[in-house]
């Protein structure tokens, strides 16, 4: 979101009245970067928590409570996303709009609701419809808020600051498993998502002292200041980028297969190690620390060798790194085994996603600005519908043909992914290019 997206504050009222006007501590924390930083890092940091807190629980639950199978808690799974699939579009249009304010409050405000109602469920569907509501509410955290960083941060800081932003869901998806197995074990169900919608409501509060459209503008206008004026970017002529194209089909290949294996995983350390929601809960952790660690490290790579050689490189290690995930079977090194190799797809899977961001921002940048929010709807909008079919999928292939065969699959679909990396590599080479004949004529 540009300044222009805020018909009511011109760009010039907005630096003149931060220059005149002598702010506040809380007024100059809310002028800043840092705040949007810590704002939206804590909201993706809460929404990850509350998603990988389920992790360990749901699968033993189900079977459990409902006697679901593989199938039935894919489907579980993935209605979370088919409330993402939906939610996302309107986020990114109305925020582009009314400003981020509002629709970020709402969605928190609504996470918290949604999730009390998840704990309190007693029927298998009533589990769905939550979990339907739960992925309407998060989608405020991830377009809005991705939009936000991209709104006030300036070209040269933005890998860094997205790469913050991105860690921080890394230690809500690391945290919440091996938080989460305990509670389940030791205090049931409906604790452990109790916890979640209390971080939920301190994440409304949070937003609620931190952002304001004005604030914000005024940063945006600031940014803007030093980029060129022109056409703004749009839905539509973002659509029409074939880099977008491509880029949001290999993000729906990452998020079927991560999503995919995260029911599975479960099932398959139960029933191979019989490891209890707990061991599982730790075992997550196998994951995401690599995953944190790498998060770290991607901008500085793709400063080196570019983003889409990243993207390549991330798919073809998370692809070679998933079928031996399966391979061990209960015995001294079984599951050391099985660590490692979920250590370097966690690793992996960084590298193949996070580079996919900057690659849309530069796009938006390209065109224009103004609809960052729009651009990060059409990146959940991809994962979103990644991790419908990555679920029921994975359940499906797991009760016909097993863990192993299953594994084979889900690399095969990241194999995929290979093309449209080459596509976008070839792209950002020619982008390079030129910005080096301008360097050399100017």
């Amino acid at each position: 979101m540009s300044t222009n997206s805020l018909p009511v504050l011109e760009t010039s009222y907005l630096i003149s009245s931060s220059k005149n006007k002598n702010p506040s501590f809380i007024k100059r924390i809310r002028q800043s970067y840092l705040s949007v930083l810590i704002v939206v890092s804590f909201a993706l940091f809460v929404d990850m928590f509350v998603y990988g807190i389920a992790i360990p629980i749901l699968p033993s639950y189900a079977q459990k409570r409902y006697n679901a199978n593989s199938f039935e808690i894919g489907l579980l799974f993935g209605s979370y996303a088919v409330g993402l699939f939906f939610a996302i579009p309107v986020f990114g249009f109305v925020s582009d709009k009314i400003g981020r304010r509002y629709p970020m409050l709402i969605s928190m405000l609504g996470l918290a609701t949604t999730t009390i109602l998840f704990s309190l469920s007693t029927q298998f569907y009533q589990l769905i419809i939550s979990r339907v509501a739960q992925g309407i509410s998060a989608a405020g955290s991830w377009v809005v808020g991705l939009a936000l960083i991209a709104d006030v941060t300036p070209p040269a800081n933005f890998t860094t600051n997205m790469g913050i932003a991105m860690g921080l869901t890394s230690v809500g998806y690391l945290i919440g498993p091996p938080i989460g197995g305990p509670l389940y074990e030791h205090t049931g169900f409906r604790i452990p998502f109790y916890l979640c919608a209390g971080l939920a409501l301190l994440d409304f509060i949070l937003r609620f002292t931190l952002i304001n459209d004005h604030d914000i503008a005024i940063i945006a206008a600031e940014k803007k200041l030093n980029q060129t004026e022109g056409e703004q970017s749009s839905m539509i002529k973002l659509l029409k980028s074939r880099v977008v194209l491509m880029t949001i089909i290999s993000v729906i290949l990452s998020g079927c297969v991560l999503s995919a294996l995260e029911p599975l995983l479960p099932l398959y350390l139960e029933a191979t190690f019989n490891m209890s929601p707990t061991g599982v809960g730790l075992m997550m952790c196998a994951v995401v620390v690599p995953n944190f660690i790498a998060s770290f490290l991607v901008g500085w790579l793709c400063q080196k060798i570019g983003n889409a050689n990243v993207c390549i490189l991330g798919a073809f290690l998370t692809a070679v790194s998933l079928v031996p995930i399966s391979l061990p079977k209960n015995g001294h090194f079984g599951i050391e085994l099985v660590g490692l190799t979920l250590a370097v797809f966690g690793s992996a899977f960084n590298f193949m996603i996070n580079p996919t961001l900057e690659i849309l921002a530069k796009v938006v940048d390209k065109q224009g600005g103004g609809a960052y929010a729009q651009a990060y709807a059409l990146y959940n909008l991809g994962f979103a519908i990644g991790m419908m079919c990555g679920p029921p999928l994975g359940g499906l292939l797991y009760n016909k043909v097993g863990f192993f065969w299953t594994t084979v699959a889900l690399a095969g679909i990241l194999i995929l992914f290979l093309p449209f990396g080459f596509f976008m590599r070839e792209k950002e080479k020619k982008e390079n290019e030129k910005l080096i004949v301008k360097e050399e004529i100017s």
